[in-house]
C-alpha cells in the first residue's frame, strides 16, 4: 500500500480495458479500504467488501453487489468474499 506507481498501474488498467463493473481482490481489509479510497478519489465509485465491515469504504456483500448492478458502484474491492475457500458461502 502506499505505492503511487502500483496504484497507477492498476488503475490505468481498469481504464484500459473500459470496465463497467469490476473486482478487485485484496490480501487484506486494509489494503480493500485503500484501493476502494484510491478508485473513489480518481472517480471510480468503489467499496470494500469483507467480513465484519466497518470501514470508511465497506458496504456488506448483498448491498455491495445491488450497487454494483444498479451502476452506483463501478468497483467492488474484495477480501475472501467472492473466492473460492472465502469465508462467506451463500447465495
Amino acid at each position: 500500500m502506499n505505492n503511487a506507481v502500483r496504484d497507477n498501474l492498476i488503475y490505468k488498467h481498469y481504464l484500459k480495458y473500459r470496465s463497467e463493473r469490476a473486482l478487485g481482490f485484496c490480501c487484506s481489509r486494509l489494503h480493500a479500504e485503500y484501493m476502494a479510497k484510491i478508485f473513489s478519489k480518481k472517480g471510480i465509485p468503489s467499496v470494500a467488501v469483507y467480513s465484519n465491515s466497518d470501514g470508511e469504504y465497506s458496504e456488506n456483500r448483498s448491498s455491495a453487489i445491488k450497487m454494483l448492478e444498479e451502476g452506483k458502484i463501478k468497483v467492488i474491492f474484495s477480501v475472501d468474499m467472492f473466492n473460492e475457500g472465502g469465508r462467506y458461502s451463500g447465495g
